[in-house]
């Protein structure tokens, strides 16, 4: 993310430049769903994704204390968010799935308003 950043010169203010902020919420994700085929091949899925907050940590290109480098204090522990998604069977080992993650949780619990939305797609073999 980039925020730009502004100061005051005599009675006017001017932009001062921009600084790089990066955030990395290190996460163990749990997803619990339940599947529906509607042929065999095809299933829809949906339940919900239960994020763990290991390490939260972000870190700026300049020394400015609004946004300070280091640890986020303000992390939550465990984020809970719905998701749905679709799964396809190309062999009867073989899948392939997708799906989105909703963010409508905040992931810090006061500051800035951050939520967390990702779409992934998978590939997997199922052992018989």
């Amino acid at each position: 993310m980039t925020v730009d950043l502004y100061d005051f010169v005599g009675n006017e203010i001017v932009q001062a430049g921009t600084m790089k902020v990066n955030y990395k919420y290190t996460q163990i994700q749990v997803p619990i769903s339940a599947k529906y085929y509607f042929i065999n091949k095809f299933a829809l899925s949906g339940g919900f994704n239960f994020a763990f907050n290991i390490d939260a940590k972000v870190k700026n290109n300049a020394n400015f204390t609004a946004f300070p480098s280091g640890k986020i204090e303000n992390a939550r522990t465990l984020n809970v968010n719905p998701f749905v998604g679709a799964e396809y069977h190309i062999t009867q080992n073989l899948f392939a799935d997708a799906r989105y993650n909703f963010g409508f949780g905040y992931i810090n619990k006061d500051g800035a308003d951050m939520r967390s939305s990702f779409f992934q797609i998978g590939l997997g073999y199922r052992f018989k």
